[in-house]
């Protein structure tokens, strides 16, 4: 169940809102990393997870960072380590897919299963908010922020939906209207369900390790 987060890890969650336009990207048969072509790597090596079910490729000589450690599913937050934790090219946030349905002047919240569509739409809107000088949730810090357009993509096989975005990804749990930021380098985000759980993907754009990554992620 996704809660509040108030430091810097990835694990996300957005507020009630109408539903924002998807467009249509047919990826099928594209390396699922736009603008990225492999670049030659002297060797490469494979990080596998048995507890949620996937596994992707990265150069010898990096490190893989369990942040939440083993056995505490649905808790799942892993960051590819090449330099330092801020400059990584790769994180990845697994979720329960469960969010709280935030309801005006409620006594209790509601705990409700959502789409990958869904979560990425509100995890979208989201960011959009922060840039908006009319939005409850504007943030003066971060209002000069890139966000772009939410898309249907084609990732692991699988549907997705992706958008750009600079500067800074913000955190917001559904119980409260205060959340955290995760200041990163302009990156690209994946958001798709896999077994049942939401699987948030950050991907330095332009990175040639973020595109190694994005090109062998595989779901076992």
């Amino acid at each position: 169940m996704l809660r509040i987060m108030k430091q810097p890890m990835i694990i996300v969650a957005a507020l009630c809102i109408a539903c924002t336009a998807c467009a249509q990207r047919d990826m099928t048969n594209v390396v699922p990393y736009p603008g990225t072509t492999k670049p030659s790597m002297p060797a490469l090596q494979t990080y596998s997870d048995t507890d949620f079910g996937f596994s992707f490729a990265y150069p010898s000589g990096a490190k893989v960072l369990n942040e939440c450690g083993p056995g505490l599913i649905p808790c799942g937050n892993f960051v590819l380590m090449t330099d330092t934790y801020d400059n990584s090219p790769f994180t990845l946030a697994i979720d329960d897919g469960t969010i709280y349905e935030d309801r005006e002047f409620a006594t209790e919240y509601k705990n409700i299963m959502v789409s990958a569509k869904t979560y990425a739409e509100r995890l979208h809107w989201q960011n959009l908010a922060e840039k908006d000088p009319t939005s409850p949730f504007y943030n003066k810090n971060v209002a000069n922020k890139t966000v772009g357009p939410l898309e249907k993509i084609r990732f692991a096989g699988q549907e997705a939906y992706s958008f750009h975005m600079t500067e800074a990804f913000a955190m917001i749990g559904f119980e409260q209207m205060t959340g955290g930021y995760l200041f990163t380098p302009p990156s690209d985000f994946i958001i798709l369900k896999h077994d049942g759980r939401i699987f948030v993907l950050r991907l330095s754009t332009g990175d040639g390790v973020a595109g190694i990554v994005s090109g062998n992620f595989t779901f076992l």
